[in-house]
């Protein structure tokens, strides 16, 4: 079983030493690779996190609760392996503008529900999902339920990561899971981010 705390150092790693990712399609929705440096100075260099997190575990699928404007979705999707799928599941609140580029790619399925509902995953068969990504309405009740019915779909060696881990009250959560975690603090995310063993 992969040591969580050795995927992060693993994952920084290769922060530092890989190019930012780009694609040339993110060019209908990004003026040039400037966009990249304005992401992290923005505050959303997780990211990038994700997108080398990719990158290293090589996941077949990754399911995301909180699609939103699909800017995480869109660095998982171009670290993602050819035969990958990455299923992400939102409200349908937000158009996911970054990911409309994309939506031709056979790899990415966007799907619209409410994360706590069970019919949501119903499609995704069980033991299936490689790496999950959290991020939806930050608070310890929304992410305790969808963890409940999305933690029978994680295979064997799956990671989490999660986003806003100190946002509200995230922290209960957090501080309550008995799993092999890191957290990876604010440096990619003021409301912090971290990773865990499913």
């Amino acid at each position: 079983m992969i040591s969580i705390t050795d995927l992060d150092s693993r994952v920084k790693q290769r922060l530092q030493e890989s190019p930012l990712p780009w694609d040339e399609r993110m060019r209908r929705c990004a003026p040039s690779e400037s966009y990249l440096q304005t992401i992290v100075s923005n505050d959303q260099a997780y990211y990038l996190y994700l997108n080398a997190l990719v990158a290293d575990t090589c996941p077949r699928t990754v399911l995301e609760l909180g699609t939103c404007q699909g800017g995480s979705a869109l660095f998982m999707l171009l670290a993602l392996p050819a035969a990958g799928k990455l299923i992400s599941c939102d409200l349908g609140q937000h158009q996911p503008v970054y990911l409309e580029p994309f939506r031709s790619d056979s790899r990415l399925t966007l799907m619209i529900g409410d994360t706590r509902d069970p019919g949501l995953y119903k499609e995704i068969p069980s033991g299936s999902v490689d790496l999950l990504f959290i991020d939806t309405d930050h608070t310890c009740a929304q992410v305790t339920k969808e963890w409940e019915l999305s933690r029978r779909l994680m295979g064997p060696g799956g990671i989490v990561a999660m986003d806003d881990i100190h946002m509200n009250d995230m922290g209960l959560f957090w501080n309550a899971l008995p799993n092999d975690k890191v957290d990876a603090g604010h440096r990619f995310h003021h409301t912090g981010f971290g990773i865990f063993a499913a």
